[in-house]
This record gives C-alpha cells, sequence and structure tokens, in this order.
C-alpha cells in the first residue's frame, strides 16, 4: 500500500505538469455609457461619470471598450469626451421612454 502512495507522488509531485492551454492572457475594461434619460441619481450627471472614468483610465494608461447608448449618443458632449485610441461601440439597453415609444 506505502508503494502505491510512493509511486503516486512520484508523478505528482515530481514530474513536470504539462499546461497545453497556458497563453497569453488579457482582460478588457469595459463601460457603459447612459444618457439623460432614465438618470436617477440627482447630484451627478451622466457627462460627470464619463470624465471620470476617461481620467482613471488615462492615468492608469489602459485602453478601454465604450459602450454607448442610443440617448447619450446624442449628447455631443459625451461622445466628444471619449478618447480617440480606444473602440466604441453600441449599448442596447431598452429604457422606459424607449419601450412606451415602441408601443
Amino acid at each position: 500500500m506505502y508503494r502505491f502512495f510512493f509511486i503516486v507522488a512520484i508523478f505528482l509531485f515530481l514530474l513536470p505538469a504539462q499546461v497545453f492551454a497556458a497563453g497569453p492572457s488579457f482582460v478588457t475594461v469595459v463601460n457603459p455609457i447612459r444618457g439623460q434619460e432614465f438618470w436617477d441619481i440627482k447630484n451627478q450627471q451622466p457627462l460627470d461619470v464619463v470624465l471620470g472614468q476617461v481620467k482613471i483610465l488615462q492615468d492608469l494608461k489602459v485602453p478601454a471598450t465604450w459602450l454607448i447608448r442610443f440617448d447619450a449618443l446624442e449628447d455631443q458632449k459625451i461622445t466628444g469626451s471619449l478618447p480617440s485610441g480606444h473602440e466604441k461601440g453600441l449599448f442596447l439597453e431598452v429604457t422606459p421612454g424607449w419601450a412606451n415609444w415602441l408601443m
């Protein structure tokens, strides 16, 4: 019985482990951007949040992906404040105003 555990220990601890899925890993920072519609925070505007996120990412030199909701696309201040070297995409989120418009 001890011989069995000794052989298992040799295979587990002394032989090098092969990792087949090892490779470079990465993280993508994704920031959704919402506009004025359905914004409940009274002492803050959507532009303030975007500018704060841009400052943090620029300080850390981290690229990001910005997902912009349809009502934020209409705000030139928000779209103009996004960094030029970052990815941008559309963020589809159904708001109450959009749902009522569709009905």
